[in-house]
């Protein structure tokens, strides 16, 4: 008994949602962040429920976002509970978000962690929209745009440049070193004659310089693009 009483001590001290079950499913111990994230009254924890028994209560009740996909992990919740070890990000219908992390114990139990995750949901959500905003203007531009990295790395084309330089998009994407977009805009003769080599070398070697500068380059169907490079603080 002094035992149980100081693992209630310790899992009433922390906001982290604490279930506890046992080889059967069914609930051992609980904590009270946890009743109140799922709103269980003290009939629905009389006993020993059974976890299947709870998720079901979970969506009866609507406690999770069915449209945002908390119905689908909880029956599959359902299906594979006790089975081993398992994160999932659970979106409930009040707006909060729970990261549930289930384990299995020595005894052939599970132990379940629920954490309101909430704030971090919400900011990636926002930089998402910010993200989204940013591309739908970078692709609205009358002009190209490109950004690089010190290592000389796509961080972010817009399409102007994606359809216009008549070179495989893959080679624009993030993270792809720039040289492979010279080496195909060299091979078209967007730098003049000379070896291919040399001209991305000498394209590649003024990139690396801090000052601005300006140029053209010939593309196919006798277009010419003007190009400005700025560095950015």
């Amino acid at each position: 008994e002094k035992s149980r009483a100081l693992l209630i001590d310790a899992i009433e001290s922390t906001s982290v949602g604490f279930s506890l079950y046992d080889a059967d499913n069914r609930l051992i111990i609980c904590n009270s962040p946890f009743r109140q994230m799922y709103h269980y009254s003290d009939a629905d924890l009389e006993g020993t429920p059974n976890a299947k028994d709870l998720l079901e209560l979970d969506i009866e009740r609507g406690i999770v976002d069915t449209d945002a996909g908390g119905g689908k992990i909880t029956r599959r919740r359902q299906e594979q509970f006790g089975s081993g070890e398992e994160t999932v990000d659970l979106p409930l219908a009040d707006g909060k978000w729970l990261q549930l992390h289930s384990q299995q114990t020595s005894q052939g139990g599970t132990v379940t962690l629920h954490i309101d995750i909430t704030e971090r949901k919400r900011a990636e959500e926002a930089r998402a929209e910010n993200e989204a905003l940013l591309r739908f203007a970078l692709d609205n531009m009358p002009g190209g745009l490109a950004v690089i990295d010190n290592e000389l790395k796509f961080v972010v084309v817009n399409n102007w440049i994606r359809d216009r330089l008549g070179v495989p998009h893959a080679v624009l994407e993030r993270g792809v070193r720039i040289d492979e977009m010279l080496r195909l805009l060299a091979s078209q003769g967007a730098y003049g004659p000379g070896d291919i080599e040399d001209l991305v070398k000498k394209r590649y070697e003024a990139l690396k310089s801090r000052e601005i500068s300006e140029s053209e380059i010939d593309l196919p169907g006798d277009r010419q693009v003007r190009l400005r490079r700025q560095p950015l603080d």
